[in-house]
């Protein structure tokens, strides 16, 4: 057996041990009959706290088995005018580097700076060059691309009101992401971002939400800074 495989082995194992312990004590052959008396038993505290858990569950809105708070929406699109453009495709140009297929934005809808909200969107086309890859016969937008878009539009907000004071921005992290629906190709994916806190020069945090036919598919934070851009040209000649 190669070094690799037993390490991965090793990992497995230890795995299955934190998820289940009482696998410890089968596979060791120390194994304990579980009795009537044995078996844990319900205290009135707990049956209380799984009655509180379904009440705050009744404030929840359900989205194919995933939940989010009514609080938690970034916009509510069922309660906007969609056909409105705030930036169209060139003047998204102005303030994005990206060009080609890595274009992951077709308009800007919705801009509100008291809230510091911005909304657009991304229709996927049949001809989006991860198609025949991913996957053939079942082309599904990779959930990295999801990101790429929520970034894109982090970035245009950024840019466009001079937040963070730099020529380009850059992917800072990520945090706390959770794709929950397939977005596939001829569907417009909206994307909705909420500046969170900004640090003029070092850090921008937004929050984020992608939606499809009024559904949250993919949610998180988003870090972005400044990148270096006359560096970059230096580092890029050597």
């Amino acid at each position: 057996m190669s070094r690799s495989w037993y390490d991965l082995g090793l990992v497995t194992y230890g795995l299955a041990l934190i998820c289940r312990p009482e696998l410890k004590e089968s596979l060791h052959g120390e194994t304990t009959p579980q009795t009537e008396e044995s078996q844990p038993r319900s205290s009135p505290g707990q049956f209380q706290g799984a009655q509180e858990q379904a009440s705050r569950d009744e404030d929840l809105i359900w989205l194919d088995g995933e939940t989010l708070k009514n609080k938690d929406l970034i916009v509510d699109l069922s309660a906007m005018d969609l056909n409105q453009t705030f930036a169209d495709i060139e003047e998204i140009r102005k303030y994005n580097p990206q060009r080609h297929e890595m274009e992951q934005l077709t308009a800007i809808v919705y801009v509100d700076r008291s809230q510091e909200i911005c909304l657009g969107y991304k229709d996927i086309s049949d001809q989006e060059f991860w198609v025949r890859g991913h996957m053939p016969g079942m082309p599904l937008m990779p959930g990295v691309m999801m990101c790429e878009a929520a970034a894109q539009l982090s970035s245009f907000y950024t840019q466009r009101f001079g937040l963070l004071g730099c020529a380009m921005v850059g992917f800072g992290g990520m945090e706390d992401v959770r794709f929950r629906d397939p977005v596939f190709p001829g569907q417009r994916f909206y994307v909705a971002c909420q500046l969170l806190r900004v640090r003029r020069g070092a850090m921008i945090i937004c929050r984020f939400q992608g939606y499809v036919n009024q559904k949250i598919v993919v949610d998180g934070k988003i870090k972005g800074v400044p990148l270096p851009v006359e560096a970059l040209h230096q580092l890029k000649q050597r």
